[in-house]
């Protein structure tokens, strides 16, 4: 004879087991996903110039003050090289690093947004000389 308190727990047991490993669970956290993601890129995409714009406003004045620095460097140079220049072009070189590192920026959050928005993508495997910016 079966104990009622046992089927009890059996048959919770089995109900909580379905409703948390089963594919019911799989399907609703898709779902979620899903529409979570949809959320964030209508949001993101509702505000789009506004954040092209901060972008903007940080990759402009980096790309002009890189394209200024580099007028004063030599076309190819290594470490060597750098350690002998004269103060006017090292701090050129330092210029054009710091403007780097803002250009570098603008581009991660660019490439970063494709995971948002429906883009068209930009394997990261090919070299940045083929990657053209502009927020």
């Amino acid at each position: 004879m079966l104990d009622p308190t046992k089927v009890i727990e059996v048959v919770q047991a089995h109900a909580h087991h379905k409703l948390t490993s089963g594919s019911e669970t799989r399907e609703a956290t898709n779902l979620a996903q899903r529409k979570i993601a949809d959320a964030l890129s209508q949001e993101v995409n509702k505000h789009l110039d506004d954040y092209l714009d901060q972008i903007e406003a940080q990759f402009i004045p980096a790309a002009e003050a890189y394209a200024e620095a580099v007028q004063a460097l030599p076309r190819e140079f290594d470490s060597k090289d750098v350690t002998g220049w004269d103060p006017k072009t090292f701090e050129a070189y330092s210029w054009a690093k710091q403007a780097n590192t803002a250009i570098e920026a603008a581009k991660t959050w660019l490439l970063n947004l494709e995971r948002v928005l429906p883009s068209e993508t930009f394997n990261n495997a090919y070299a940045s000389e083929f990657l053209i910016l502009a927020p």
